[in-house]
């Protein structure tokens, strides 16, 4: 027995010291930032770099439609995008028509399709770019300066007619083949209850018919290492130094690039200075950076570019994310000597279950509140249907889709648009 009671008290000693240190590792976040009351050094080692995201899934479509008949179903998921891409690299096409100039009503005329498929970029897209991304194999001359922002997949003739809505241009290529089992296979699937309609015969623009219930999304949020963000931006294969200052983290390398991660609300700014004397593909860099952060910050796609500003959103189901503080995005911009990247290191990738679901409205009864607040229609230049990122807890991110307009090139949930009270 005493040697029992010997054993009892050593085990009790033994919990209460691992608990101990189990508590002073969760308090001081041990992990996420290294303790650092100085200047000091981290070695980075180039070699240990996560494998990138494919550039293929990081430059799909921002939205993909399915038409059947006069109804439009959102089918944006990667998974949908990524069967229509796989299906027509398999596929031998020609350039059957180019037309650098043709009418608006022949763009419409081709995106009336009965059964079909539509692939929409929010910013054009170079057709040569995208042919080569995604290896098509087409014979004939490839289309030279020719920028797109809708394809067209004709189900039952294989055609697809990238567009250019902006300035009325129309490149087809064809097929001896037909897209009608992917096309049925993915309405079968598509579970979204989403339905659209042409907002009329004039219009490339698709407006929501009814106010609609749809899901609200729930996911654990996860924090990847600091080190991921180092290895991803910095070139250096040397040592980098790092100064903590307790609110900020900061890494900087020989070359005066700088990284600083907020620790109070995740953020994560990259500052890359530019070389006066060389010459760079600014937008292919940018793109290159945000593939090397690979899959841990959640599956980034290629959104939108305006005001020197290129944009990747993540994606939840069927829609984009929008969040303060960068959740769910990574914005870089562009200035005259320097590149900053801002995101946030908090990422969302598991979901979890809830019931809880929010009313949508439709197109017509959003624009009756803009209205109200004599907000100007003319002045907004797109709208979509949008997840906002809302934290319940440090662990738990509940998503919520919602209205989101680009209105004097900024975007707005619907809430803070009406909250502007322009006009007023």
């Amino acid at each position: 027995m005493k040697f029992i009671d010997k054993l009892i008290r050593i085990l009790l000693v033994i919990m209460i010291f691992v608990s101990i240190v189990l508590s002073i590792q969760t308090w001081l976040d041990i992990g996420i930032y290294p303790t650092m009351n100085k200047d000091n050094t981290v070695k980075v080692n180039q070699n240990d770099i996560m494998k990138d995201r494919k550039l293929e899934l990081l430059l799909f479509p921002a939205n993909l439609y399915i038409h059947h008949n006069q109804d439009v179903k959102l089918a944006s998921s990667e998974h949908n995008i990524k069967q229509i891409i796989n299906q027509i690299k398999d596929v031998k096409f020609s350039v059957s028509e180019q037309l650098i100039k043709t009418s608006k009503e022949d763009l419409l005329e081709q995106q009336n399709i009965i059964e079909g498929l539509e692939m929409v970029y929010l910013t054009p897209v170079d057709l040569k770019y995208f042919l080569d991304v995604y290896n098509l194999n087409i014979s004939g001359t490839k289309p030279a300066n020719f920028k797109f922002n809708k394809i067209m997949v004709n189900s039952a003739n294989g055609q697809l007619a990238f567009m250019n809505t902006h300035n009325d241009k129309l490149c087809i290529l064809s097929a001896d083949h037909n897209f009608l089992d992917l096309y049925n296979n993915l309405l079968k699937k598509n579970e979204n209850n989403l339905s659209f309609i042409k907002k009329d015969n004039e219009s490339f623009d698709y407006i929501l018919k009814d106010d609609t219930e749809v899901n609200k999304y729930r996911y654990a949020i996860t924090t990847p290492s600091y080190t991921l963000f180092t290895k991803a931006f910095f070139e250096t294969s040397g040592e980098l130094t790092s100064k903590d200052n307790m609110d900020n983290l900061i890494f900087s390398d020989s070359d005066d690039n700088t990284l600083q991660l907020n620790n109070s609300d995740g953020t994560i700014i990259f500052n890359r200075k530019l070389d006066s004397n060389k010459q760079e593909d600014l937008e292919l860099m940018v793109v290159k950076k945000i593939q090397h952060l690979g899959n841990e910050v959640g599956n980034l796609r290629y959104f939108i570019s305006h005001n020197n500003q290129i944009i990747f959103r993540n994606y939840v189901e069927y829609y984009p994310v929008f969040g303060d503080h960068y959740h769910g995005a990574v914005q870089a911009t562009i200035d005259k000597n320097r590149v900053k990247w801002n995101l946030n290191q908090e990422t969302a990738q598991i979901p979890l279950p809830t019931d809880e679901k929010v009313k949508l409205l439709s197109t017509e009864h959003l624009e009756e509140k803009l209205k109200e607040k004599n907000i100007d229609l003319s002045k907004i230049t797109n709208k979509q249907v949008a997840c906002s990122w809302q934290s319940k807890d440090k662990n738990t991110v509940v998503f919520e889709p919602k209205w989101y307009i680009l209105y004097e090139n900024n975007w707005y949930s619907l809430d803070e648009l009406l909250k502007l009270n322009k006009g007023e």
